[in-house]
């Protein structure tokens, strides 16, 4: 009512849309991996991948049918910035089954839920009170992102072993990865990077 806490630009445009409340849901895929193995998580998992993969590929061959998904339609289902380019969605699935395929159950979990709630986090405190500049992100953005990982590792340390060692550097992992500047989209980036400092400190440790 008094406007204490109003909504940039940035944030309505880039949080408050379809894509991102909905984004929370992909939490399903851990959830489902608690509760079944690896192999149907992973068919699960690529069936959804190959879906979004080669809607892309007809949208990035096709004008006509990029433009139908880019004006014709009112539902925003791809950014702007996706036009020539997969989409995040797509690229989420890809992250998530080579997390799964690829590492631990305890760690592969972890990973995708800090891509999950932490890139959200970062991506809201970023827009809405970020002012200390670190490459392309925000200080405030990369420390939502630390702070929230950390909260999920703690929720998942409940239900499997990940020892806060882990949980600290893992989450520490997935904050730098997602503040450089690295040329590959931070929904692959982020899970593989956090996985495999976390996988290494297992190695080491023992």
């Amino acid at each position: 009512k008094n406007k204490l806490l109003e909504f940039s630009s940035k944030v309505k445009t880039e949080i408050l849309n379809w894509r991102a409340v909905l984004r929370p849901a992909a939490v399903i895929f851990p959830i489902l991996y608690l509760f079944y193995d690896k192999k149907f998580v992973l068919t699960f998992i690529g069936i959804l991948f190959l879906i979004f993969f080669f809607a892309d590929m007809a949208r990035l061959i096709s004008k006509k049918f990029n433009l139908f998904f880019f004006k014709k339609t009112k539902a925003k289902v791809y950014k702007e910035k996706e036009k020539k380019s997969f989409s995040s969605m797509t690229l989420f699935m890809l992250g998530a089954f080579l997390s799964i395929l690829f590492f631990s159950q305890p760690i592969a979990i972890a990973v995708i839920c800090f891509t999950i709630f932490g890139d959200l986090a970062a991506k809201f405190v970023g827009l809405q009170f970020g002012k200390t500049k670190i490459f392309n992100k925000t200080l405030e953005g990369s420390l939502a992102f630390f702070s929230i990982s950390l909260i999920c590792g703690i929720i998942i340390s409940y239900f499997l072993p990940l020892s806060p060692l882990l949980i600290i550097l893992g989450s520490l992992a997935a904050a730098i990865a997602e503040s450089i500047p690295i040329p590959i989209n931070d929904n692959v980036v982020i899970p593989l990077i956090s996985a495999g400092v976390m996988t290494a400190i297992q190695v080491f440790s023992k």
